[in-house]
């Protein structure tokens, strides 16, 4: 009854199974399922790493990828610029494609307009055994709104890593850690304090638990009851602070007194 077959099927022997077991392997027809895959979320990863729901988002931080998570694999020769597509309501937007099991990703190759309005359009991506999805559409915003510098605090409680205090600065959305320059020498940087007109030195960090902080901590006491005035991007600066889109902060000037 082996018809004088014995252990493993020779090569030209083509083995079924589900389109549920995983990656295609060598060899294989993935056969007997007939079930279309269906689209259990589509996302947009901003410049800042987050994920947001694709499908009406505002205010988006620009973004580096759109990301489809479907119920199963989906076979990587289905996905292409035919089938899935990212369009500024004009023209479909350049990029490449990567498939890692259920998850499909698209990279845009050109940063995407502030303030535009863009599509998602995915149909007729398959799954392993070649059933169709049956396809979807979404949109959403990128932000165009200039971030804004909104708040100053002090906090003199001294610490290992700050021991003359530290000063938060809170922005309207998170800030590009690359763009973050503090006075240094006769250079304004993005980020420029000053007390009785002359400059205060220090370092600054992006807060890795809220981007949309930067701390900034002195390297010497600050006098008390002088006010410090704290100016992001100062006309004289030479680079300027930005949001992760690249848009630049408004030049504002917040002060406390220590």
């Amino acid at each position: 009854g082996c018809n004088g077959l014995t252990g493993a099927p020779p090569a030209d022997v083509i083995s079924s199974a589900s389109s549920a077991v995983g990656d295609p392997q060598p060899g294989m027809i993935y056969t007997g399922e007939t079930a279309a895959p269906t689209l259990a979320n589509l996302q947009v990863r901003q410049l800042d790493g987050t994920l947001v729901d694709a499908d009406g988002a505002t205010g988006v931080f620009g973004a580096t990828r759109v990301v489809a998570t479907f119920n199963e694999p989906i076979d990587p020769a289905s996905v292409s610029a035919a089938t899935f597509v990212l369009n500024d309501g004009t023209n479909d937007i350049a990029g490449s494609y990567h498939v890692e099991g259920a998850t499909v990703v698209f990279a845009p190759s050109v940063n995407l307009a502030a303030g535009a309005n863009y599509l998602v359009l995915i149909d007729a991506v398959t799954d392993l055994a070649g059933n169709p999805f049956a396809g979807d559409l979404a949109s959403f915003d990128v932000e165009s709104a200039v971030p804004t510098f909104d708040e100053v605090a002090f906090d003199a409680t001294p610490t290992r890593s700050a021991p003359f205090g530290e000063v938060a600065l809170s922005f309207s959305e998170p800030v590009d850690p690359a763009t973050l320059s503090v006075n240094a020498h006769l250079n304004l940087g993005s980020v420029s304090p000053e007390a009785s007109g002359s400059p205060l030195f220090g370092c600054a960090t992006v807060d890795p638990s809220d981007r949309t902080r930067v701390l900034w901590r002195p390297s010497e006491p600050l006098a008390v009851g002088v006010a410090v005035e704290v100016t992001v991007n100062a006309g004289a600066a030479p680079s300027k602070l930005t949001d992760m889109a690249g848009t630049e902060i408004a030049q504002t000037t917040l002060g406390f007194t220590p």
